[in-house]
């Protein structure tokens, strides 16, 4: 609070100890240590600080990721804020991470960030998560922050579904018989699928929700295809999102080309001609 960092601007250094006096030490610059005022190098020191950590699992990035993506972030608290010295930065960070019965490890290091992706995470857990920030220093080292705590989280039951497909023939024409090939992975046993396909009819046996469809084009151009494939699994689970992943190409449609038959050379119809009128 204000109140604190008044108190500790207005501290010294004595036999080792940080001391208080009315009339601040303006040359100093303030860090602390381990939740309280430390001298170093003759200076009282401040830490820095964190607030406002927040957790959310980042769903936008759950297709096409073999493992669990959580977002979090955090607002970096200065350890000193004086008009006439320079604003304290954030230099680094350390994330720890535990689930339920099992031990601390940390999930995520690095400098100035304050938005981080956590990606060293195991499927179907709950985490505690915390958090250390340390601030630039200046006294030949940075200064760390305690420990802070942020609110727990939930990762999905299962990785989520990986949409691919083809079909054959690769040359379509109106008419001619496609036949789509579902190569999607599904990671548990409740996935199901809609397909959108423009302008086509279906075989009889098949709609928009087969594994594997049958279509004739009834039109020409580029269709734009499209498999959304969803893990039923997760979409019903408070904690797993909708389960839902697609993926789209592009099918061109042509006219078929012109039949022919096989006719006799000019030459010989001419020398035929000839006979036939003498």
């Amino acid at each position: 609070t204000s109140n604190i960092v008044k108190k500790y601007i207005e501290s010294y250094c004595k036999n080792g100890s940080c001391e208080y006096e009315e009339s601040p030490a303006r040359s100093c610059r303030y860090y602390y240590s381990n939740n309280r005022a430390t001298c170093a190098a003759g200076k009282c020191i401040l830490p820095p600080s964190a607030t406002n950590l927040k957790a959310e699992n980042f769903w936008e990035g759950y297709c096409g990721s073999d493992t669990p993506l959580v977002k979090v972030e955090w607002d970096y608290v200065v350890a000193f804020d004086r008009d006439d010295l320079e604003d304290d930065e954030q230099v680094k960070y350390e994330i720890q991470a535990r689930a339920l019965g099992e031990s601390w490890k940390t999930v995520s290091e690095g400098t100035n960030s304050t938005i981080v992706i956590l990606n060293q995470l195991d499927w179907n857990k709950t985490y505690d998560w915390r958090l250390m920030v340390w601030s630039e220093g200046i006294y030949g080292e940075s200064v760390p922050s305690s420990w802070h705590s942020g609110p727990g989280f939930t990762t999905p039951r299962n990785r989520y579904p990986d949409p691919r497909f083809s079909w054959k023939p690769t040359d379509i024409t109106i008419g001619t018989l496609v036949e789509f090939s579902n190569n999607s992975d599904c990671y548990s046993n409740s996935c199901s699928y809609e397909w959108t396909i423009p302008d086509a009819r279906y075989e009889e046996g098949y709609n928009g929700n087969s594994f594997a469809p049958k279509v004739r084009f009834e039109s020409l151009g580029q269709k734009e295809i499209f498999l959304r494939v969803t893990d039923n699994r997760l979409k019903d689970n408070l904690y797993s999102g909708d389960g839902v992943c697609k993926t789209r190409q592009i099918i061109s449609v042509k006219y078929p080309l012109p039949g022919w038959r096989e006719v006799a050379p000019f030459g010989q119809i001419n020398d035929f001609l000839t006979r036939f009128f003498q």
